[in-house]
Order: structure tokens, then sequence, then C-alpha cells
């Protein structure tokens, strides 16, 4: 069953964030996206994932819709993207800089603090990291997994 993350990180808007983020932008191609791509291969868990910087530049954006736990999606990814997420908490403002939140529960929590709930409400009872309804998310292949629906398309 897809859960939806919807993290917004604060971005700092002093010169060295802003240089970070340029960089960030210039290389994402051929430095972080082929790592992110590999990791999300190998999760099996993911169904999407995109990054984005809004207009005005004060957010950096992960979205994505996964299966499993939400724990255990936020600990698979602090353990196969570190460097990526050390740039990400660099920029953040507020969360707290990437050595505090570098371990499961900070770093789970640190995420939970980021993320925006979708409008509406799941239509499968998901649950949000909090234990509440899930914002809706709309499922196409209804409350099939990763798992499940990768062998269906060999």
């Amino acid at each position: 069953m897809a859960h939806a993350l919807n993290l917004f990180v604060p971005i700092l808007q002093d010169a060295e964030s802003q240089k970070l983020l340029a960089d960030i932008e210039a290389n994402f191609a051929t430095r972080d996206q082929p790592l992110i791509e590999k990791a999300a291969r190998e999760s099996q868990i993911l169904h999407f994932l995109r990054v984005l910087i809004t207009l005005d530049r004060k957010y950096f954006v992960v979205l994505t819709e996964y299966d499993g736990s939400h724990e255990e999606y936020a600990e698979f990814f602090r353990l196969n993207l570190p460097d990526l997420f050390k740039q990400i908490f660099t920029l953040a403002n507020g969360p707290g800089s990437w050595d505090q939140v570098n371990n499961e529960k900070t770093f789970f929590e640190a995420s939970k603090k980021l993320q925006i709930r979708s409008l509406g409400n799941s239509v499968y009872d998901e649950k949000d990291p909090w234990g509440q309804t899930d914002g809706y998310l709309f499922h196409a292949y209804g409350p099939r997994t990763v798992k499940q629906i990768l062998p269906l398309l060999k």
C-alpha cells in the first residue's frame, strides 16, 4: 500500500547556502541522480520519486510514493543516500544539522516535521507518520505494492 512523502525542506537564504543549492542543481543529474536511481531500484518499495526546488528557491522538495512503514522507508534512504541528505540538511533552515539528525530516530522525527500532508483523506485508510488518516493519494493499481507489481511487468 503506497504512502506519499511530501517533504518540504526550508532553505537557508544566506550566500553560502545559495551557493550549495546552485551546486546541487548544477551537478544533480550526474552526481546525485545516479545514486538515487540505484537506491530507489534496490529498495523495491518506491513507486515514484521526484526532487525539485520551488520557484522562489525557498524549499527543497522531495515527493515520493512508497510502500511499507514510514520508519523503514526513512531509514533505508538515510543509510543509502547519506551524502545527499547531508547536503539537504546543510541547506535546511530548522531541523538541525546532519550530524544532529543522522541517526534512525532523529532522522525520522526530522522528516516528519518537514512532511506536508496531502489534502483530503486516504481511500484505503493508510496512516500518516503520526498515526492519523493519511491525505488523499490516488492509487491506479489499488493496494498493490511495488514487489507485487514488478513481476507482472516481466
